[in-house]
């Protein structure tokens, strides 16, 4: 569905103006060697295309999560507009709790299968409408896992994704506004 020479690479030199910025939570159950990834992305949308500005990931515990959510939402502040919420796994207890303290909380119930969900994006990445930052190390990590979808040993950032992709593309708005990373300060894309 997502072959690798298809993605775009952005750097500080190529970056739009973004209309809006969306994030996109992915949950977990349990923080176990075992378990599923909790996936935390940020994009930056254009009226044609998608940058992934920031992904954060890791086999978290409900508490880490709660805090990794509120640090994305801290670190990105007002920029940030709706943080879109898969409401499975422990998406319903997060939102409870965070509801008060994280501006833009916005749960999603996922329609269909998650190879349907990625299937109905698959055309955009490949008309080379989504961007990822050139160079971070973990990138090459969420190439792979996108080419091997739906075989590989996990799908946490394809379905990531797939939910912010479904959400700008499907007709739902934010708003309208341009954010200029560079009179922001911001230099290079942000990693942990």
């Amino acid at each position: 569905l997502f072959p690798r020479g298809a993605w775009r690479y952005w750097t500080n030199a190529n970056l739009p103006r973004f209309e809006k910025v969306i994030a996109s939570w992915d949950f977990a159950f349990k923080d176990l060697k075992s378990s599923d990834f909790v996936v935390g992305q940020v994009w930056g949308v254009t009226p044609g295309a998608m940058y992934l500005l920031e992904q954060v990931r890791g086999q978290w515990s409900f508490t880490r999560t709660c805090k990794e959510l509120a640090d994305q939402r801290s670190r990105w502040g007002s920029v940030l507009g709706r943080v879109y919420c898969e409401d499975k796994a422990n998406g319903p207890g997060i939102l409870d709790v965070m509801r008060g303290t994280c501006r833009g909380l916005t749960p999603v119930d996922p329609v269909g299968s998650k190879h349907a969900r990625a299937a109905s994006i698959a055309g955009f990445q490949q008309a080379g409408d989504l961007h990822l930052p050139a160079g971070l190390p973990w990138v090459a990590d969420f190439v792979e896992e996108h080419h091997q979808f739906p075989r590989g040993t996990h799908d946490d950032q394809v379905d990531a994704t797939s939910q912010a992709v479904s959400q700008v593309w499907s007709g739902r708005r934010v708003g309208r506004w341009s954010l200029d990373l560079a009179a922001m300060g911001v230099t290079q894309a942000w990693a942990p």
